[in-house]
């Protein structure tokens, strides 16, 4: 974090109401008191507008450490748009048949850029309901129609949860081992596949803190807690948006103490970076691209629906959905997009099969 902040690098780091990226942000802030509390101000916080909670706290933690919040002045290190056709395209050979909720990426990587993000979080708690795998792949029955299909899933999940469970990280809870390598990779993984975003919560270091902590501290986050409460106590016992995230009494005193470390962590770091390139800005939008995507959506649309793979209401909910999004530039939420991921994908697989 210091030699990142040393750096002549355009730096932004988001921030909502919950822990993770507030973890981030403490490390952040931990990072600015030994090299200068000024140089925070080249970080430029960023939050979601349209979330009304999270927006409330990410500004009410702005203006309390005067942190440079949702600045919009022209920068030449920034990233560019690409256009509309690029950003579809780079969607669909990176995130279709890996990763269902639909999100597009709308700039290009740059080298003078970097993002800070809360993604790795979830890695240390518990998000997978607490029970045992084989029950939780039985309550997923419902959305496989095919036996075999359903059969052969579970079959890989196991075996897979039996690999992992031989390494460094056999101590830990299966379902949360699956999530850290499957749901966590395929979701924080995505906007480094298109953008220099550092995820410091995904670090190896901290999945092994995280491993040893008995299931309580687990259940309340304690891994959180120990970074937030010794990188930035202030910080920390600021209100989030859910009462329910706020560290207890339990979290305070079974801290660990690593003050010292946040002290003497070194911070000579050096970042080498080429120079900006001059790029012209392409034509992305949001109502765009989702207007490519429903096209093409109707068009295996049509195809699978002569194929019976698909229930009548699933193909008809989709379709609904394509059209809902084209028409008012967005999803209700991203992962209303998996219906149409799945039938598009559907659709290309059976293009090349035949």
């Amino acid at each position: 974090m210091a030699t990142v902040l040393q750096s002549d690098l355009y730096v932004q780091s988001d921030l909502t109401g919950g822990r993770d990226s507030r973890g981030v942000l403490s490390l952040i802030l931990a990072a600015a008191s030994r090299v200068g509390d000024d140089l925070i101000r080249k970080v430029n916080i960023w939050s979601d507008r349209g979330s009304k909670s999270d927006f409330a706290v990410a500004t009410q933690i702005a203006e309390k450490f005067c942190l440079r919040f949702m600045d919009r002045s022209e920068d030449s290190r920034t990233p560019v748009r690409m256009t509309a056709a690029e950003a579809y395209e780079k969607w669909k050979s990176l995130c279709l048949g890996v990763y269902g909720p639909i999100y597009f990426p709308q700039t290009r990587p740059v080298p003078t850029a970097v993002f800070f993000g809360g993604a790795g979080g979830e890695g240390h708690r518990r998000f997978y309901p607490n029970i045992a795998p084989n029950r939780f792949i039985k309550e997923q029955r419902y959305f496989l129609r095919s036996s075999a299909h359903y059969r052969k899933l579970k079959r890989d999940i196991l075996e897979d949860l039996a690999f992992l469970g031989q390494g460094a990280e056999g101590s830990v809870d299966p379902m949360m081992l699956h999530y850290r390598h499957f749901r966590d990779r395929c979701h924080g993984g995505r906007a480094p596949q298109h953008g220099n975003l550092l995820s410091p919560l995904s670090s190896a270091v901290l999945r092994r803190a995280s491993s040893l902590c008995s299931p309580e501290q687990i259940e309340r986050s304690q891994v959180l807690a120990d970074i937030l409460i010794n990188a930035h106590c202030e910080l920390a016992s600021m209100p989030y948006d859910s009462a329910g995230k706020t560290f207890d009494a339990r979290h305070y005193s079974e801290a660990i103490d690593a003050v010292e470390a946040v002290r003497s962590a070194s911070t000579t770091g050096r970042i080498f970076a080429a120079d900006a390139a001059s790029l012209e800005p392409g034509d992305f939008t949001k109502a765009s691209v989702l207007r490519m995507l429903r096209d093409e959506f109707l068009t295996q649309y049509e195809h699978m629906r002569g194929t019976g793979f698909f229930p009548k209401g699933y193909l008809e909910g989709a379709r609904r959905t394509a059209e809902e999004a084209a028409l008012n530039g967005r999803f209700a939420h991203a992962r209303s997009g998996c219906p149409i991921s799945h039938i598009i994908l559907a659709g290309e697989l059976s293009r090349l099969q035949n």
